[in-house]
């Protein structure tokens, strides 16, 4: 069961028949490591990603990373499926919550309120739609917990507000996580 034609399934969280999510725990950074060799066994994985800009050799460079470093989330039926292969397989430490001989599986809930913010294994956005003239708090840097008005936003992450300083509209340019609701 190869799954990279399955997003739009994924996407609306539908399970197969007594199906339900669990959460595995990764070695580090081997979630793609993880997910391939689950997706063998015919596991149904889901990575939820974002994304982010990071330095590399003195340049920005912009990557899909991980939502949930270290975890990935995986599908199947206790009662159906070994899962036990799980906990064996390359890339995974362990099922998260495993007790009494069975693991924990994620609340209902959860899972389908992250698959709401997912577009397949990219999450749509972490910050709150935010549009030019709305009121936003900065949360970090030289001017936190400063009310400005949004000026324009970029799609690189920037995000240009208005600032009263010395009772003076001053443009200045924010980082897109420096910003939140007013």
């Amino acid at each position: 069961m190869k799954l990279a034609g399955a997003s739009s399934r994924r996407a609306r969280g539908v399970l197969a028949a007594g199906a339900r999510w669990y959460v595995a725990q990764t070695h580090p950074r081997s979630e793609q490591l993880g997910q391939s060799h689950l997706e063998r066994q015919n596991f149904r994985c889901f990575i939820p990603r974002f994304q982010t800009t990071r330095r590399q050799a003195r340049r920005s460079v912009t990557v899909m990373a991980p939502l949930f470093p270290g975890y990935i989330f995986v599908e199947f039926c206790p009662t159906r499926d070994r899962w036990q292969s799980i906990n064996g397989t390359m890339g995974i430490k362990h099922l998260v919550g495993a007790s009494q001989g069975r693991p924990t599986p994620m609340p209902a809930s959860a899972m389908n309120a992250i698959f709401e913010r997912c577009d397949g294994n990219e999450v749509k956005s972490l910050v709150p739609d935010l549009r030019v003239g709305d009121q936003i708090r900065i949360t970090r840097g030289p001017f936190s917990d400063q009310l400005a008005a949004i000026e324009s936003l970029d799609h690189s992450g920037r995000v240009r507000v208005l600032l009263d300083i010395l009772g003076r509209a001053t443009r200045v340019e924010v980082p897109l996580r420096s910003v939140g609701p007013a």
